[in-house]
């Protein structure tokens, strides 16, 4: 089944999350929380799925902040949500537009703030990192910016952008909006006017303009009718390989769960754009993933390989530079 409404438990003010491992508030499902995740030897604040055996981050915020170590989330008595620590150290996590009243974490996937009205003043759906839930919408001339690693979610070297002249399109972060720079595209920039990237609960992804005249499907899941007694969540991210993909999760009735990628841009990684840095080049394992490669006479910049440039290597130059100068 595909899930439907949202429900909500409401989040009093005043409430908080201590800095510890899988401190969360949970929807009422218990498949969505909004917490603490681990994150280095520290924590992070996210919106995670939790599949297994590894959760699903699908929101970060401050994402590029160094590691928490300490401390707690709360939703003050004056309406505000934000991470705060002895000696007077603190992080505003949401930008409302007003004081809350109380909050929740949705089936959706959704956190949200609410005022005394029940109406939404803040919600981790208008501030997308590196992926779209059911229900959440990228506009025109905002970005999805991937994450550096499926562990370190900051912020990676990827980006998806939903431009004004109607196109959607991958670049690496490092070049600008042009069409020499792009590695995929929709190719829909003849529009002419704005166009946003939807994902409804049928797993469908498309592009459509605000006064209904113009509607694209962009991908569509398989199984969303084909899994009996299976809770079905869809998600598109932008992976740090730099790949747009689009994802399905399902939920057994015996709590295990299942992942598949139901579509994916581009199957072919040798066309991404900046695979391995500066001064490197890649061949591809048997697995077809990239292993990134310094040339003769050079190392790599930072050793875990994250973001593999390379550099000449320094003990080799001092002795190139000693034999010129005996």
């Amino acid at each position: 089944m595909v899930i439907g409404q949202p429900k909500q438990t409401n989040i009093a003010l005043g409430s908080s999350l201590p800095a510890s491992i899988d401190a969360s508030w949970l929807s009422p499902s218990g498949r969505f929380a909004f917490g603490f995740y681990p994150k280095d030897q520290g924590f992070a604040v996210g919106v995670w799925l939790a599949t297994t055996p590894e959760r699903t981050v699908v929101w970060t915020a401050n994402r590029d902040d160094p590691p928490i170590m300490d401390g707690s989330i709360r939703l003050t008595f004056a309406g505000g949500l934000l991470w705060n620590a002895p000696g007077g150290r603190e992080k505003v996590i949401s930008q409302a537009t007003e004081p809350a009243a109380m909050a929740a974490m949705l089936d959706t996937g959704n956190f949200v703030l609410y005022n005394s009205q029940q109406g939404i003043v803040w919600s981790t759906f208008i501030s997308p990192t590196d992926t779209l839930l059911p229900g959440q919408s990228l506009l025109a001339e905002t970005q999805l910016f991937s994450s550096i690693s499926e562990t370190d979610r900051s912020t990676g070297r990827y980006r998806l952008i939903n431009q004004k002249d109607g196109n959607l399109v991958l670049y690496h972060v490092d070049t600008s909006d042009t069409g020499d720079n792009s590695y995929w595209s929709t190719g829909t920039y003849r529009i002419g006017f704005l166009l946003t990237l939807n994902l409804d609960s049928n797993g469908t992804m498309y592009l459509a303009s605000d006064n209904g005249n113009f509607t694209e499907n962009l991908a569509q899941a398989k199984n969303s009718s084909s899994r009996s007694g299976v809770d079905i969540y869809y998600r598109v991210t932008v992976d740090p390989d730099g790949i747009l993909r689009l994802y399905s999760h399902g939920f057994g009735r015996n709590g295990s769960s299942t992942t598949v990628v139901e579509w994916a841009a581009l199957h072919n990684r040798c066309l991404v754009r900046g695979v391995c840095g500066i001064n490197s080049y890649f061949s591809l394992e048997s697995n077809g993933e990239p292993n990134c490669l310094c040339p003769p006479g050079f190392e790599f910049v930072n050793a875990s390989r994250i973001l593999p440039a390379c550099m000449r290597n320094s003990s080799l130059g001092d002795c190139l530079e000693n034999s010129r100068h005996p």
